[in-house]
């Protein structure tokens, strides 16, 4: 469902068993409230105020385009976001990640108007472009992070103004 700028509902049947993540990137116009249903019975997603997760929330799987709260602050079950998770969204402001996300995917927030952001310790790797063309102007390390690379135009056309670096990366490219 890439790119399905029309699409405006969509409902997941109990016989769904495996979600792709990033499956509707670029939906803009699906509907964060009663555009998206899950059948009962569905034992593999899970739908909470307008976001999808993994059952067992571990992956989250998609953030509706046209959720209007200026804020998200992610549960720290999840290890796991898809590429492009916040990308162009016009409303959010400010994400909390989780204390157990693992990484951060290429254009996981490209375009966003997030403009500061604390990675917690538990995130080893940032993929290229994962902030590309955002309204980033800081961004904070947690101390005793784990990060060990930072990908190619990370923050490549950002607003950044301040970095806290409180960790060593073995890879900046």
């Amino acid at each position: 469902f890439l790119n399905m700028y029309a699409l405006e509902k969509v409902n997941i049947p109990a016989s769904v068993v495996n979600f792709g993540s990033g499956v509707f990137v670029g939906c803009s116009a699906l509907d964060a409230g009663s555009g998206l249903t899950i059948d009962e019975g569905n034992t593999v997603i899970r739908l909470e105020d307008g976001v999808l997760y993994s059952a067992d929330m571990d992956e989250l799987l998609y953030y509706c385009a046209n959720k209007e709260d200026a804020s998200y602050v992610m549960p720290n079950t999840v290890k796991i976001i898809p590429e492009e998770a916040f990308c162009d969204h016009e409303y959010l402001t400010s994400v909390t990640l989780s204390e157990n996300l693992e990484y951060i995917p290429s254009g996981a927030f490209d375009g966003s108007l997030i403009t500061s952001i604390v990675i917690p310790a538990s995130v080893t790797e940032i993929a290229s472009s994962a902030f590309q063309s955002s309204e980033l102007s800081s961004i904070e390390f947690a101390e005793g992070g784990k990060l060990s690379a930072i990908g190619e135009e990370a923050f490549y056309y950002t607003q950044l103004e301040s970095v806290d670096l409180l960790v060593h990366v073995a890879d900046a490219s």
